[in-house]
């Protein structure tokens, strides 16, 4: 832990510190000039976000930048990286309002990472909104309502309004490709976004595996490799499309459920589900892999099925077009228009009903090569940079408002 940012975060003192410091050696360290809040409890991103950051080969002062999670686990985990630090939740929104108000202004940018916590967000000064960009992980932008819990359904919509209100107070938006800017466009339209990659090079190992196209073999009694969503989270309707798939249980196929992380009674459910459907042809997987064998699996994957509506899962998303596998979208989702934009083939979740096997498991011909288009995955390098642009922009605007 780096002594001189501890004490930086009056209110983390919860965590028992390895030395305290007095007010004058605090006052002799220098203050970041930005601060991370990890809002998720996450180490895959995280761990690639701190690295990229730290690393001297890229080309960021690490002093420049702290990162405060309130999850112990991604403290301990990342607490090694030396300007990691944790605060205590223990008033749940309040805790949160209290670690950024009480810091806002002793930096000059603020970044989110992850699903924000939307009721902190409607609790904070309107002050602070202007120093905010929100490095967002999909469409968690606003209360959902279609919330198991009345009353949080019936106040979504008014929530959302102000929601809506706070959000274009901030800064700028960071997304990772064309899907996440759509999404905000959708939702806000007029915000900025910037590029902001959580690439390092083990991260380009997917781009990598796009180089052969069509590596399936051509043997026979290979099983057509179907993917279906990309985590245990109601938003890949699992279900819904494991029973449109049923009606091809009789073919030579393999179902594949990526459900290592997500809603564990969902997982449960949608795993014997597939089960019983399927049996031994549905291949669960609960387990993460290393990014290399991860790559591998999808470029083995014939047919993949992302059903979500918002933008999620774009590190899957973005490998298969590269890879220009057969996807089926979502017909209201903004995947297809993304799909759109870009000029890239796509097959619809409501058309498989009505498709014979052979139409299905067709693969789809890319006119247009899916590696150069604004979707697929982008080399560290072009992460970094857009990184330093970003910060280059806001700096100079910071400089400009003193």
């Amino acid at each position: 832990m780096i002594s001189g940012i501890a004490p930086f975060l009056m209110f983390s003192v919860e965590m028992k510190s390895e030395s305290m410091f007095s007010r004058r050696e605090v006052m002799e360290k220098r203050a970041p000039k930005y601060l991370h809040v990890l809002w998720q409890d996450d180490l895959k991103f995280f761990s690639n976000l701190i690295a990229m950051i730290n690393d001297p080969l890229c080309g960021f002062d690490k002093d420049e930048h702290l990162f405060i999670t309130p999850f112990v686990d991604v403290f301990e985990e990342l607490k090694d990286r030396g300007n990691v630090e944790f605060f205590d939740e223990g008033s749940g929104n309040w805790a949160l309002v209290h670690c950024i108000s009480s810091n806002a202004n002793r930096v000059d940018w603020v970044f989110f990472h992850g699903a924000v916590r939307k009721a902190s967000v409607l609790l904070l000064r309107k002050s602070i909104l202007k120093k905010i960009v929100w490095r967002t992980w999909g469409g968690e932008l606003f209360f959902s309502r279609e919330s198991k819990n009345i009353l949080r359904s019936l106040l979504s919509a008014p929530l959302n309004s102000v929601l809506a209100e706070r959000y274009k107070g901030f800064r700028a938006f960071g997304v990772a490709n064309l899907v996440d800017v759509l999404e905000v466009e959708r939702r806000l339209p007029g915000m900025q976004c910037f590029h902001m990659s959580y690439s390092t090079p083990d991260f380009d190992s997917l781009a990598l595996a796009s180089e052969s196209l069509h590596p399936n073999s051509d043997e026979e009694d290979r099983p057509v490799e179907i993917l279906v969503g990309h985590s245990g989270y109601e938003g890949d309707h699992h279900k819904t499309i494991l029973r449109k798939l049923s009606r091809f249980k009789n073919e030579n196929i393999r179902v594949n459920l990526v459900l290592s992380y997500g809603d564990s009674n969902y997982i449960e459910e949608v795993a014997e589900l597939g089960d019983r459907l399927f049996g031994k042809k549905c291949r669960i997987i609960k387990d993460f892999m290393p990014k290399a064998d991860y790559g591998r699996f999808l470029k083995s994957m014939d047919v993949a099925i992302l059903d979500d509506m918002r933008s999620s899962a774009l590190g899957n998303f973005s490998a298969l077009v590269a890879m220009e596998k057969s996807l089926y979208i979502n017909a209201l989702g903004v995947y297809r228009e993304a799909m759109e934009v870009e000029g890239l083939p796509y097959r619809l979740t409501d058309d498989i009903d009505n498709m014979s096997f052979s139409d299905f498991a067709s693969p789809l011909v890319y006119e247009t090569r899916g590696m150069l288009s604004r979707l697929a995955p982008k080399p560290m390098c072009c992460g970094v940079k857009r990184w330093h642009s970003m910060l280059r922009e806001l700096d100079e605007e910071a400089e400009a408002s003193l």
